[in-house]
């Protein structure tokens, strides 16, 4: 259903531009070049590293990857920062942390961070990791397990994606990991024409183009080339072919931890992605234990820079679906008409619970009304969803078989099965959905062009 929605949203914003209008950007309001937090610094085995940290309550530590710093989730903490203490550090050799002359192994690193976590006293967290900050964030949680709370990881470097058999999948040797991970041309690509920066990260967001501002945040803790060996050395370290082997060690323990754990998990993923592509992250739904699935957008690896309000309320989400009972102010209304109606051309949807009313995302209830003859495509959702048809009928597709249902029927999907949604005859659906637990609202938010609030 969403991705019906999606196609019918584009449709009518195709006839605005066809009429000369250009839709607004909704997300314009989301992206900022100012990091609103101020700095500190904390000495760790005789280094100083930059973090900032704010606020009290719960801990979200934030870990970064290659070549960025604390500063990647500018513009997604704001959303988190309600719910308690907000963490986020430069690793060394990144961001505003001291540069010394050390290896830069991932177990270099690894020191680092737990150093870190240790000097700070952070206790009871919820780990928020992208790119090497996912591994090095995974694997304290697995080696830590007392201290952690729940983990929400982006583009990680884990299974299935890594370890990697060889390098075919990256375009073998001359592929771009290939040629970094050459002790010739990776330096000069890496470190001399710092490629990493200009062009992987500077081209990192899909759907628009990082300002002059942002880029030269992140130009700056790399202006020589003797700078940007930490840069170098992460692409060697990535566990391809068996080397480097401790390294495979390290992923592997980490996919048997995210296999066994209970410990609350959210995998936030991008269309196409890079290392977590859709595939990807429909295998960790399956494979992974207590973890729930978002996909937050368009974007590529540094999907912070396209899609950062989808992040953050998606962390603040599975928060509320998980502690809802810690969230401050969380409240709910015991009579309400609904919160918004959203719509598409003839296709409603008038939402009767989520948050605003219910105080929770635990879920979601909705009338939606679909269109005579109303044909959707194959999609799956982040929920159980239920379909309780009030008038007209329809075909429940699920998995390829179809089922049709009458008034007083109901029609069930899990988020692992596929569904489609048919309207049979001439008049139009009217269908009572439930979506267990919540965020589905959230997502159908993003693709319907018209909006009107019942509930202030």
């Amino acid at each position: 259903m969403v991705r019906t929605l999606i196609l019918l949203a584009m449709g009518l914003f195709a006839g605005l531009v066809v009429a000369g209008e250009s839709p607004p950007d909704p997300r314009s309001g989301v992206f900022s070049s100012e990091q609103p937090y101020d700095g500190r610094f904390i000495e760790v085995q005789g280094q100083n590293l930059h973090y900032i940290d704010s606020g009290t309550g719960q801990t979200f530590l934030f870990l970064h990857g290659n070549p960025t710093s604390s500063y990647l989730w500018r513009n997604v903490i704001r959303y988190v920062a309600p719910l308690g203490r907000i963490v986020a550090v430069d690793n060394i050799g990144f961001g505003k942390s001291d540069q010394p002359e050390l290896d830069y192994t991932y177990q270099t690193h690894y020191r680092f961070i737990e150093g870190f976590i240790e000097a700070l006293g952070l206790e009871d967290i919820i780990l928020v990791v992208h790119d090497w900050g996912s591994v090095l964030g995974l694997d304290y949680a697995r080696q830590h397990q007392d201290n952690v709370r729940g983990v929400v990881f982006m583009e990680a470097i884990i299974p299935p994606s890594f370890p990697m058999a060889d390098l075919t999948p990256l375009g073998g040797e001359e592929g771009f990991i290939g040629t970094f991970r050459n002790p010739d041309k990776g330096k000069e690509l890496l470190m001399q024409q710092n490629v990493f920066v200009e062009q992987i990260l500077g081209n990192g967001a899909l759907t628009r183009r990082l300002s002059e501002e942002e880029l030269n945040v992140y130009r700056e803790p790399f202006k020589t080339p003797e700078s940007r060996f930490p840069i170098y050395v992460w692409p060697n370290e990535l566990p391809i072919a068996g080397q480097p082997a401790r390294n495979v060690v390290v992923i592997n323990a980490i996919g048997e931890w995210l296999r066994s754990s209970n410990t609350p998990k959210l995998l936030q993923y991008a269309s196409p992605g890079v290392i977590v592509p859709p595939a990807a992250a429909a295998w960790m739904a399956e494979n992974y234990r207590n973890i729930e699935t978002q996909f937050v957008g368009y974007g590529a690896h540094y999907i912070q820079e396209d899609n950062p309000e989808a992040i953050g309320r998606g962390i603040v989400d599975r928060y509320r679906r998980n502690f809802s009972s810690e969230v401050p102010g969380a409240d709910y209304s015991p009579v309400s008409t609904g919160t918004r109606e959203l719509s598409a051309g003839a296709l409603v949807i008038k939402v009767l619970l989520e948050e605003m009313n219910l105080g929770g995302a635990e879920m979601e209830i909705a009338e939606i009304v679909f269109p005579a003859d109303y044909a959707g495509s194959g999609h799956r959702h982040g929920a159980t969803e239920v379909f309780y048809v009030l008038e007209g009928t329809m075909d429940h597709v699920v998995n390829g078989e179809a089922h049709r249902l009458q008034p007083g029927m109901v029609g069930v999907v899990r988020p692992s099965d596929t569904v489609t949604h048919r309207v049979v005859g001439n008049e139009p659906l009217r269908t009572l959905v439930v979506w267990v637990p919540g965020g589905e609202v959230a997502r159908l938010r993003t693709v319907f062009p018209d909006e009107r609030l019942l509930l202030e």
